[in-house]
């Protein structure tokens, strides 16, 4: 007896999608692992990080308790339940009854809501707290009260009133920034000057009861210009900017003022727009592709929001005569035009089933925003081709779950984390070469001191790492292997967005590198194991 056997469609994969495959300029990929939601960065077809999320929230073993943990980011009117005086802290409660850790270092310029700052934090204190660190494991979220607000070109921070620079800007850039901003009597001396009629575009608050003016009492400020402004098309720009964050940071003390304790005063950025900035920097991918409607929806969001001046002040009143132009002094007319226009540098690309229709939205190419941040978002939709298969996501993410990572020389590595620290061994493994086994070692070390740097970001390893390399008589070549482990955390630093530093410390007597990277969000293996729990918030 014959069966009818239907044939099976064939997949023919097109130019097109060769095209596509290419990940020269990096693509950040929004798709399912194993039918969990997953972001992943792809440079040169190897996988570069990774984060697991569920819908618009993080994964998190939280279940036991019930509760929703904090985000990293979120700003909470927090209450001080306890002082430690014998570790320089003190805990503090913020929503839904978590107690965050709080160290003394992070509160040296708190604003405190329910009393007048007399240089002292005591229990029942009630205080405004940012999580910088969301509970691992048996430790607790760790929270900081330098309250931090940011855009593309400035973050604006309570604590020290200095002004600092990012390391990548260059001489000239900080010149010119410095000159400006002094000029419009914002810096002085490299300190932000501490006074609201500077640093603000409108002169006060209006009660809403009232209408009595009102502006908050000002904390101890500071300022860091990060890297993107140098890319600021104009002064104009820079100044809009600027003034936009503090008229949010000015509205967030002011709305402190009439909350109660435990209340979240700011939310944290939506979990897509988190993972837009914790995985990359702008100069690693060109692209970002999804087959996810829901995320891709997000996406034209955040996309929209973020590359599009809009007017973000929460009060109406415009500057009287004087200020105004003490705000336009020193700006060409092209600038001030430029303050009041929208711009707008994204490219949105729908792509149907066969590829046979495609809507494309392209803003002018003359717009000088799209030449800066040529990104581009697409919606991938295939039944024969998926995306997990088009960019072999499986295989890619099963590798960054394995404990031993192989080299191309044919040594490995095996990662394995601990309780307390992670620890790394370097094996020769299938290596053979007729060289002595001197040059045969430093071979495989360098090699794996490249592979250990990518392993930290992909994996999201942080805390104290332990790297355990084959070992070398030669001081020479120690020397020359931490060398250039310092070089690669250097360029690691550089190019990781999300403020994930990477420190070599030093090689012991037994040879042994001390590596650290600061905690801020779980480690891969962790986040994939709360989703195989399937315990979720």
């Amino acid at each position: 007896m014959s069966r009818n056997i239907s044939a099976k469609a064939s997949v023919t994969i097109t130019a097109e999608e060769t095209a596509e495959r290419k990940t020269e300029q990096g693509k950040l990929i929004f798709t399912k692992y194993k039918g969990h939601d997953c972001a992943l960065l792809i440079h040169n077809d190897r996988l570069r990080a990774a984060t697991f999320f569920h819908g618009t929230e993080y994964i998190s073993r939280d279940g036991d308790r019930g509760k929703t943990p904090a985000a990293i980011g979120s700003i909470y009117i927090g209450k001080i339940k306890n002082v430690v005086k014998n570790i320089n802290a003190c805990f503090v409660e913020i929503a839904g009854g978590e107690i965050c850790f709080l160290p003394m270092k992070n509160a040296s310029a708190p604003y405190l809501v329910n009393r007048v700052y007399d240089g002292r934090l005591l229990e029942g204190d009630e205080l405004l707290v940012q999580v910088e660190r969301e509970a691992q494991k048996t430790k607790q979220a760790s929270a900081t009260a330098h309250i931090s607000l940011s855009n593309d070109y400035f973050v604006i921070s309570i604590g020290e009133p200095r002004v600092e620079y990012s390391v990548n800007l260059d001489v000239k850039t900080k010149n010119k920034i410095n000159f400006l901003f002094t000029e419009m009597a914002i810096f002085k001396s490299g300190c932000l000057i501490q006074d609201w009629g500077n640093l603000l575009n409108v002169q006060a608050f209006h009660d809403p009861q009232t209408g009595a003016e009102y502006m908050p009492k000002l904390p101890s400020t500071g300022c860091i210009i990060r890297t993107k402004a140098a890319e600021a098309a104009d002064a104009g720009v820079l100044l809009q900017s600027f003034f936009a964050l503090t008229a949010q940071y000015a509205e967030l003390l002011r709305v402190a003022l009439h909350r109660s304790s435990f209340s979240c005063v700011k939310k944290a950025p939506s979990v897509i727009e988190n993972i837009l900035g914790q995985l990359a920097g702008e100069e690693e991918y060109q692209e970002i592709v999804t087959d996810n409607e829901a995320v891709f929806a997000e996406l034209q969001k955040i996309m929209k929001k973020r590359f599009t001046w809009k007017k973000e002040f929460p009060m109406k009143k415009s500057l009287s005569e004087e200020g105004q132009c003490k705000r336009e002094q020193g700006l060409s007319n092209e600038e001030k035009i430029s303050m009041e226009e929208s711009i707008s540098n994204m490219e949105i690309i729908t792509a149907t089933a066969n590829n046979a229709e495609r809507k494309e939205d392209v803003f002018n190419e003359d717009d000088i925003a799209l030449k800066e941040n040529p990104w581009r978002v697409r919606f991938y939709q295939d039944s024969l081709l998926p995306l997990s298969k088009l960019y072999s996501i499986e295989s890619k993410m099963e590798m960054a779950l394995e404990r031993r990572v192989w080299l191309k020389s044919g040594g490995y590595l095996i990662i394995e984390p601990t309780e307390a620290l992670t620890v790394i061994d370097v094996n020769s493994g299938k290596y053979e070469a007729k060289k002595n086994a001197d040059e045969t070692y430093l071979k495989i070390n360098l090699e794996a001191a490249e592979e250990i740097m990518l392993q930290l970001r992909l994996r999201n390893l942080s805390g104290i790492i332990i790297v355990d390399f084959i070992n070398m008589k030669a001081e020479d070549e120690r020397r020359a292997l931490l060398r250039r482990l310092r070089e690669l955390a250097d360029h690691h630093n550089k190019v990781t967005h999300y403020k994930v530093k990477t420190t070599i410390i030093d090689m012991t007597a037994l040879g042994l590198v001390e590596i650290t990277r600061k905690k801020i969000n779980k480690p891969l293996a962790e986040q994939w194991a709360d989703c195989h729990s399937k315990i979720k918030y």
